[in-house]
């Protein structure tokens, strides 16, 4: 493989989207902050602990927002060579 292929080859696309709730139950609320590498949700757990995952960069949603649970998603972002990634999108 050249290493040019590596570093510049290919997009990341969604291979797969799921509701929150499915993917993680525990989940009980979400507010949107801001992060080192864009905005993030800090996911707090039913048991008070906290998360966080990044937001999708396709999201609406600000700094301080709360995410809506009833539609929040999980998009899988896949690219060839790479591990998944996640990112979470309020509709």
């Amino acid at each position: 493989m050249s290493i040019f292929k590596k570093l510049y080859g290919g997009s990341w696309s969604v291979s797969k989207s799921q509701p929150l709730a499915e993917v993680a139950p525990e989940v009980k609320s979400g507010r949107i902050v801001e992060g080192q590498y864009g905005l993030q949700v800090v996911c707090t757990m039913q048991d008070g602990r906290t998360g966080y995952m990044p937001l999708s960069k396709n999201s609406e949603l600000q700094a301080g927002d709360e995410l809506p649970m009833a539609t929040a998603k999980v998009l899988t972002l896949s690219k060839e060579g790479e591990d998944n990634t996640y990112r979470i999108v309020e509709k």
